[in-house]
């Protein structure tokens, strides 16, 4: 009987936003609120990957 993976790989557009947010954090100009902003988003973002890492992880073993 074939084993059925009830989750799906971690997706590489975690990673991809997560760099969109760390260079969008590093742009200056755009004013200390905005950083703020994608600094917090990207932190998020960190957190649903290793979430997300960890899951898929537990459910190979």
């Amino acid at each position: 009987m074939a084993r059925h993976n009830p989750t799906p790989p971690v997706s590489p557009l975690y990673g991809l936003w997560l760099a969109v947010f760390a260079i969008d954090a590093s742009l200056a100009g755009r004013g200390w609120d905005h950083q703020l902003g994608a600094l917090a988003l990207g932190l998020l973002f960190t957190g649903l990957l290793v979430g997300e890492h960890r899951s898929a992880r537990r459910a190979r073993r």
